[in-house]
């Protein structure tokens, strides 16, 4: 025996609310749940291949998912008002519904990050808890939220002065924000604090140094005296921007410049809102 139900528009428009395209499926209208989840998926994916290069593209990329969203309850809210009695299926019940939206809540961004996130040229990334950050600070910020692009170095090398996101040397599984100071061929040294490339000091208002003496001798001398040396082909040579409190290549020696590595692109949040927007590349 069938059992007929009338959808209610709360009910409708609080599934939409809790996954884009439940409110259709409750309502019977599963072809209408599959567009509407499609359109907002091909929106993120074309941002994250496209336009979220720059904040107003990020803006935009959200902006238009958001409106698709608010499309989709108020639709889906109309949509049960208008309909009549329905006979209830398996995957029409409200309750199978909310247990469909929360495991696809939970599992499709871990689909979407093992897949495609892997190939997506804009990635949204942001310092895991407990992640060392005073190598970059004050230039970067623990509550600092930005977008690196992946594919800037898959056809040239960094430029002097990018801010790169890179694999920790030895632990590629962990990533690190240095800059870039020196490309192949490249002649660097460091003299009593002082950067020097190609024989030329290179001014660098970014920089600070948390200790004003100057180590001459013992296992840290490389802290403040490097090189010089001269960068093959393919390296790159990093430095943090809080320079007596980092890890970089003056202890791991040059990277690879283009094996992983990310350019920053900007601060798209940060508990410092004059932050969002910034470039911290220097030229």
């Amino acid at each position: 025996m069938s059992v007929n139900y009338t959808p209610k528009p709360v009910v409708a428009a609080f599934l939409s609310v809790l996954f884009p395209g439940a409110g259709y499926l409750y309502c019977g209208k599963g072809q209408r749940a599959f567009i509407g989840l499609a359109l907002i998926l091909l929106v993120i994916l074309f941002g994250e291949m496209v336009t979220m290069g720059t904040i107003t593209g990020l803006i935009a990329t959200y902006a238009a998912e958001l409106a698709i969203d608010v499309f989709m309850i108020v639709h889906s809210g109309f949509t049960a008002s208008r309909s009549g009695p329905l006979t209830k299926k398996w995957h029409n019940r409200w309750y199978v519904v909310v247990a469909i939206a929360v495991v696809l809540i939970f599992a499709l961004p871990e689909v979407l990050r093992a897949t495609w996130f892997k190939v997506a040229r804009y990635q949204m990334w942001s310092f895991p808890e407990g992640t060392e950050t005073t190598g970059m600070e004050p230039t970067m910020l623990k509550s600092d939220q930005f977008v690196v692009d992946r594919w800037a170095y898959s056809r040239k090398m960094p430029s002097r002065g990018d801010v790169v996101a890179l694999p920790w040397p030895g632990k590629p599984r962990v990533l690190v924000i240095k800059r870039c100071v020196a490309i192949a061929g490249d002649r660097v040294a460091i003299i009593d604090k002082r950067l020097f490339v190609n024989d030329r000091e290179v001014p660098e208002p970014y920089v600070v140094h948390t200790d004003p003496s100057i180590i001459r001798a013992g296992l840290d001398l490389m802290r403040d005296n490097y090189g010089s040396i001269t960068l093959q082909l393919g390296m790159m040579f990093v430095l943090g921007d809080n320079r007596d409190e980092t890890l970089d290549s003056r202890y791991w020696g040059p990277v690879p410049a283009r094996s992983n590595s990310a350019k920053f692109r900007y601060v798209y949040w940060s508990e410092d809102w004059s932050r969002i927007g910034k470039d911290l590349s220097f030229r």
